[in-house]
């Protein structure tokens, strides 16, 4: 029965392998994508590794975002509310795996635009590690910038053909790497507690389609805590609420109109 056992593995193994490298090998030359060595990706798991083996990385990266948020959202309990603190409580570092995390969903795919977004803003506004918030932008700006500059001449497989960056038009592209060099220059701002110049900078990209509700989430905040203008928190706090998905962000929404309601009616 052992022995049966042992090559029915053998057998398994084999054929992952076969399959694994016939799908490798028919890739085609010029995808969007870099070539699938070229980056060390960590805390790879199997399923999303061999998804992206056999061509399959968009799957790969459903996966791996699936993880991150699951990771950022559930370990330790931790919300937004950690921007008015700091990352660090009785010694303990929170997260300390999440940028590799948000660098693993950008490496399967180049062109997940929430990654660039959300990834930087946990990162940099929630825990104040603005250093890893940074390499994350640094790289999505130069991945970005190397596929717009061979887009025009990609060999795209079926499952790529609708991918929001290459079916839209080449502006798209400037888009894209224009919310990033704002979110950057953002960063530094708070970086440098410089948090009125990151207003304008915020109400820039926050209500572009496509951006996540955590930059409409830091705004709310800032209008609060740093320009006192709880009409304006009160008003972005209502657009959260009327446009969050998850139950989460909704009962955040909710406590903070009401809490903000008050504020205003007392004058």
């Amino acid at each position: 029965m052992k022995k049966t056992s042992v090559k029915l593995n053998g057998i398994l193994l084999g054929l992952f392998i076969l399959i694994t490298g016939f799908f490798y090998y028919n890739m085609p030359d010029k995808n969007p994508y870099p070539p699938i060595f070229s980056k060390t990706y960590p805390l790879s798991t199997p399923i999303s590794f061999w998804a992206s083996m056999m061509g399959m990385r968009r799957l790969a990266t459903d996966i791996v975002w699936i993880q991150t948020i699951q990771y950022y959202g559930e370990k330790s309990g931790t919300r937004m509310e950690l921007s008015k603190g700091s990352q660090h409580r009785r010694g303990k570092i929170f997260y300390p795996k999440l940028k590799n995390y948000w660098q693993q969903v950008i490496r399967f795919d180049p062109l997940f635009v929430n990654a660039y977004l959300l990834g930087p803003t946990t990162l940099g506004w929630n825990l104040k590690r603005y250093s890893e918030a940074m390499e994350i932008l640094n790289e999505g700006i130069a991945a970005v910038e190397a596929i717009e500059k061979k887009a025009d001449n990609l060999t795209l497989r079926d499952t790529d053909k609708y991918h929001l960056l290459i079916v839209e038009n080449d502006t798209y592209f400037n888009e894209l790497k224009w919310k990033l060099y704002l979110l950057k220059s953002t960063l530094i701002y708070m970086n440098r507690d410089e948090l009125s110049k990151a207003i304008p900078q915020l109400e820039k990209i926050a209500f572009l389609k496509g951006t996540p509700l955590n930059i409409k989430i830091i705004l709310a905040q800032l209008y609060e805590q740093e320009n006192k203008d709880y009409k304006k928190a009160y008003d972005l706090w209502v657009n959260i609420y009327n446009n969050a998905q998850r139950e989460s962000k909704k009962k955040s929404a909710r406590n903070n109109i009401k809490r903000l309601k008050e504020i205003i009616s007392s004058g």
